[in-house]
């Protein structure tokens, strides 16, 4: 099957990707100095839109600005523009891109890159550069070596049980066979202990996401290095990772940091040194025009004006937790911060320019460490009211039926049929009953409730 028929037969998970927000990955710009325009009132393009899961909660979230989605199945931007009148959606070659469909503020190619013919991928940052406005920010995704290594084994030994059989389903199903299999009966070691992690990652993941990524026609992971020179040579700069905590290793310790550093001649391959430590597989990467000038002190300086959130709240007896990690209240700086983003939480609060340096300090460590994030667009904490209202784009999930709803800053969380229920409810016209205070807790403390 062609690239095109089996996106037709089996369509990509369909769902928001949060750091591809351009609120996100704008912080990366923002931080780099760049005067960026305001996500809400941009001009979007997301290359490889699929099914619009991606771009049609940024549609709804920002109603003033230009949503534009372009994929090559036409099957799949049909069903986008049933579910999405907010963006326009067309079905087309990104290789036929011009500058006379620009200037986009903000393009994001999730999925793309390494899924795609090499001519197609080669083409990628050209396409991009013609329509980025001179002021703009791309977001690229693609599958990274070293981590890949390991996974295309897997793959090759998937491709060559499903040769002969017929059709994704039946695909998908033969290679989750194989899989299970070999990680029976592997030899005792190492080999064995990879294939039974990467099979019990692999049970739950949905059968799409599997054939995508495992069996599909295009797979070609690359370096980081590779990526950064194809974006050089067609006249883009790498400003770094979409995701900022990734560029440090916290397991690290100072020597051996250090010494990396030392070993390393530019920051790019460091950063290999550190994909090669967390053996990672995934890489979501910022860009920029080449000729755009950028601040070499990335630092607390730049904060003033971000929206900050946290997970880390306060449990009342010195720790801050999220629910799975938990850090003691010792550094008072760090205390403060986290007490003024919890007061905020769900919703972000602006880092204005006059918060003291310590807090400023600690709040770039928290971005820096993932304990804290950042975007240029602020997210509204709305609590339970009279008449409680799902935020718009998370309702029409909820009615099509999916279980899987986009919040209020981009995330993707899967809620439980009893909180499902209610929120289908939650028009801004009912009184909530007396049985919803639970759910309406949870949507409430998962921004998905709308003003």
């Amino acid at each position: 099957m062609s690239l095109l028929e089996t996106y037709a037969a089996l369509p990509y998970v369909a769902h928001a990707y949060p750091q591809s927000d351009p609120a996100r990955f704008g912080v990366v710009g923002h931080l780099a100095g760049m005067s960026l325009k305001p996500p809400s009132k941009a001009r979007i393009l997301e290359i490889g839109c699929a099914v619009g899961g991606n771009l049609a909660p940024l549609a709804a979230r920002y109603p003033n600005a230009e949503c534009v989605g372009i994929d090559l199945s036409p099957e799949q931007v049909d069903i986008a523009r049933v579910r999405d009148s907010a963006a326009t959606y067309s079905a087309r070659d990104l290789c036929t891109l011009a500058s006379t469909d620009g200037p986009f503020d903000y393009v994001i190619a999730h999925g793309v890159y390494s899924w795609v013919p090499s001519t197609v991928r080669e083409a990628l940052f050209q396409r991009i550069r013609e329509v980025l406005a001179p002021n703009g920010l791309a977001y690229v995704s693609y599958n990274v070596l070293p981590g890949w290594y390991g996974r295309l084994a897997i793959r090759d030994v998937m491709l060559a049980r499903t040769a002969s059989v017929s059709g994704p389903l039946e695909k998908v199903r033969a290679a989750r066979q194989i899989l299970g299999l070999l990680a029976t009966n592997a030899t005792e070691g190492p080999h064995r202990d990879a294939l039974r992690e990467e099979a019990a990652r692999i049970r739950d993941e949905p059968d799409a996401w599997l054939f995508h990524d495992y069996l599909e026609v295009f797979n070609t992971p690359v370096t980081y290095r590779q990526v950064v020179e194809h974006a050089r040579a067609d006249g883009l700069a790498t400003l770094g990772d979409a995701a900022l905590h990734t560029s440090q290793l916290r397991s690290l310790d100072e020597t051996a940091d250090t010494l990396l550093k030392q070993w390393s001649d530019d920051a790019v391959t460091y950063e290999t040194y550190l994909d090669t430590l967390r053996n990672r597989t995934f890489r979501q990467t910022v860009f920029a025009h080449a000729n755009t000038p950028l601040s070499s002190d990335v630092g607390p300086s730049h904060l003033h004006g971000l929206h900050l959130r946290t997970q880390l709240l306060s449990d009342g007896q010195g720790r801050f937790t999220d629910g799975t990690r938990s850090i003691a209240a010792q550094d008072p700086s760090m205390t403060t911060l986290l007490d003024q983003l919890g007061s905020a939480h769900p919703g972000s609060a602006e880092f204005t320019a006059d918060q003291p340096d310590d807090i400023a300090a600690r709040a770039f460590f928290g971005i820096s460490t993932g304990a804290v994030t950042a975007s240029l667009e602020p997210v509204p904490a709305v609590r339970p009211s009279r008449t409680p209202r799902l935020w718009q784009g998370a309702m029409d999930m909820a009615k099509r039926g999916e279980t899987a709803l986009t919040n209020l800053a981009h995330e993707t969380i899967e809620l439980p049929e009893d909180v499902l229920q209610v929120a289908r409810r939650l028009d801004g016209r009912k009184k909530p009953r007396s049985g919803w205070s639970k759910a309406l807790g949870v949507l409430a403390a998962h921004a998905f409730l709308d003003a």
